[in-house]
């Protein structure tokens, strides 16, 4: 070792830095050498002759430092380590060994300790060892900060390139709906439908906020239809008709490179789904289809049916209940029917608002119908 380390490091010893130190061994002549060492140093030191007292008082969390000898009666200082390890405590660890057993100060590394010295031992070098274990372990909580740091500021910037992201596409898809008049805001109200009937169906936030997501975007999808079948106002070749229903996949294509999530991708994707597996893309039937989903589907089918389109006059609040009941159990998810029209009865009542007495007469014509005027591109 150079001169001028080894004298700066024992100029440190004449100074060292007060720890608060506990010393574990079994054996009171011992202890009292240890003990006597470390005051001597300005340490705070208090001893024990039981490793499970000691145990006891080091889960209070007030100490730097375990000076123990590594063949306590009642345990090993493997085990002692482990005892230590389980309790969750931070504290520099170093074994007293006896000369003859080099091998236990080994295990005792290998177990999580700091540091060793074996007897008999110079007090400067037990006080180095604890200092340069103390200056170890500050380098170590120092890296684990810095690693923090930068994962904190990884996410922040995954965030914002999400958000980013996001409002880039939900602007488009508000530019794609803007185009024709019959669905300008229809996502928008299709995520806060959706977003209400998630919380009496017990959804938590995170659920809540994918599903507001999905009924954002559900249909950016259509970006890549043409205005021709969109706007069609009469019936869809089966062509045209397969054509429309490629736009979850369309979508799921768009949004998958930015939005690393895939429930909210899995709600997009299969929001035209079926109970009864008639539905798209993939045909999947019941609970196979995600719950975001299945409400979202809810959601879309009302207020695709309470708007005006061009190929059939709007429905009114009361007749689109009708028929989404009607679908229940076939097309729509029984349960979220249910709640949905439980959600818009208190919504009506908030508002003060008797429901309009429709007459049957002007009623348009059922989905179930070959004749109906509802599109099979609605769920019902």
């Amino acid at each position: 070792m150079p001169d001028g380390v080894e004298r700066a490091e024992f100029t440190n010893l004449e100074k060292p830095e007060p720890f608060r130190v506990m010393v574990v061994d079994a054996e009171p002549r011992s202890r009292c050498s240890l003990v006597h060492a470390l005051r001597s140093a300005r340490h705070e030191v208090t001893e024990f002759g039981d490793a499970h007292e000691a145990l006891d008082r080091l889960a209070q969390g007030d100490h730097d430092v375990v000076v123990a000898d590594a063949c306590l009666p009642s345990m090993s200082g493997v085990e002692l380590l482990a005892a230590i390890a389980a309790r969750g405590v931070d504290v520099v660890v170093i074994m007293v060994t006896p000369a003859e057993s080099a091998l236990a100060g080994i295990e005792c590394l290998k177990a999580g300790a700091m540091d060793y010295v074996t007897r008999p031992f110079e007090p400067e070098d037990l006080l180095l060892r604890i200092g340069r274990g103390m200056e170890r372990r500050s380098l170590l909580e120092e890296r684990v900060r810095h690693q923090q740091d930068a994962e904190a500021r990884l996410t922040r910037s995954s965030q914002d390139i999400k958000r980013l992201f996001l409002g880039a596409v939900e602007s488009l898809a508000c530019a794609l709906e803007a185009r024709d008049p019959h669905t300008r805001g229809h996502s928008a109200r299709v995520a806060d439908l959706a977003s209400a009937i998630a919380l009496p169906l017990r959804l938590a936030e995170h659920q809540r906020e994918r599903l507001r997501i999905g009924g954002l975007l559900h249909d950016i999808g259509k970006i890549g239809i043409p205005d021709d079948i969109l706007k069609k106002p009469g019936r869809l070749t089966r062509r045209e008709r397969a054509q429309i229903q490629t736009h979850p996949l369309i979508a799921v294509s768009i949004l998958s490179p930015g939005l690393a999530d895939s429930e909210t991708i899995a709600i997009i994707r299969h929001h035209h789904e079926r109970i009864d597996g008639s539905g798209y893309p993939d045909g999947i039937s019941g609970e196979e289809i995600p719950i975001g989903a299945r409400i979202l589907a809810a959601a879309d089918t009302f207020d695709a049916m309470t708007s005006k389109r061009p190929y059939r006059p709007a429905y009114s609040r009361e007749q689109a209940l009708e028929e989404m009941r009607h679908c229940a159990g076939l097309q729509l998810d029984t349960e979220v029917v249910r709640v949905f029209h439980m959600l818009l009865q208190a919504r009506s009542n908030q508002r003060n608002h008797k429901p309009a007495n429709s007459g049957k007469n002007d009623r348009p014509p059922s989905s179930a119908d070959p004749n109906s005027g509802l599109r099979s591109t609605e769920i019902c």
